[in-house]
């Protein structure tokens, strides 16, 4: 097996109104730095979350990006894009959200290192937008898509048809959607800039991805849900799909839906984290998985 490069880029990008990076772009494109980052993603209501250390920065851009994520309610829009991939496969978006704090660690200098912590959707569960209300019968599809229109998200709808009676949501565009699909009884996420929604007791669609070796790092363990499973990097696998096990423990072999996924990553590192561990479940098991009922 020929060795490949892994590499982690990182895109800030600034709101309007703020003092532009130098040449005058609100955006900065950080590659082939050594970074290391670890990554959450879950279904609604937690979302997602990623905590980055960055080390190779500019004294002068650690500065001016040290001032992002401390006023976040007040001045919306600052985001960070993490894509991941290597010198053969390419590189795949693992990650967008809301520059929650942003800070530079000069305690193991001259090893210094730029902390993020980010959060999907941070900006849009705290900024109040216009009521969503329909007299008669509202499709859930319709009103969910127009909350993703709000939030700047592409929008996928994978089978819901639900309708609901006379519904009346306000607060955040964040809290509206949250509130429609719980009424509905549907699963829903915000996954790099998508907003999926798919019925409950069924996955985010797609055929399932094939996880076995060499991509399976260890052997599966089973939890009061399902199946947990531990794999190298595999930027096809969306949050949300199935995953179709292959291994030597036999019980485990099948097709899992996921509900939680767990990035630990590493660039410029010999020897670095480069996997994903992978939480399912099944209809199989008598607990369902830790997700909002209606």
């Amino acid at each position: 097996m020929a060795l490949v490069q892994r590499l982690i880029n990182v895109k800030f990008q600034l709101s309007a109104g703020k003092a532009p990076f130098p040449g005058g772009s609100n955006t900065v494109d950080l590659a082939g730095l050594r970074v290391t980052a670890r990554i959450l993603k879950a279904l609604s209501p937690s979302m997602g979350m990623a905590e980055l250390k960055i080390y190779g920065m500019t004294l002068s851009l650690m500065n001016q990006l040290a001032t992002l994520g401390m006023a976040y309610q007040v001045v919306p829009g600052n985001t960070v894009t993490v894509t991941a991939g290597d010198t053969e496969a390419g590189m795949a978006t693992v990650f967008v959200g809301t520059v929650i704090q942003a800070w530079s660690d000069f305690s193991h200098a001259p090893d210094v290192a730029f902390l993020v912590q980010a959060q999907t959707l941070g900006v849009e569960s705290v900024v109040n937008v216009p009521a969503t209300s329909v007299k008669g019968q509202g499709d859930v599809g319709q009103m969910m898509k127009g909350f993703a229109d709000q939030m700047g998200c592409s929008f996928e709808n994978n089978g819901v048809t639900a309708k609901l009676s006379n519904p009346y949501f306000s607060g955040s565009p964040r809290s509206q959607a949250e509130a429609c699909a719980k009424a509905a009884g549907v699963l829903w996420t915000v996954d790099n800039k998508t907003l999926a929604m798919w019925p409950n007791g069924k996955s985010r669609g797609g055929a399932p991805l094939l996880v076995a070796k060499p991509e399976m790092q260890g052997y599966p363990t089973f939890t009061a849900y399902g199946l947990k499973v531990k794999t190298i990097l595999m930027p096809a696998l969306r949050f949300g799909d199935p995953i179709q096990v292959r291994s030597s423990l036999e019980p485990a072999n099948g097709e899992w839906l996921t509900f939680s996924m767990d990035y630990e990553l590493e660039s410029q590192v010999p020897g670095g984290r480069w996997h994903t561990v992978i939480e399912t479940w099944s209809s199989k098991f008598p607990n369902q998985p830790p997700v909002p009922q209606q």
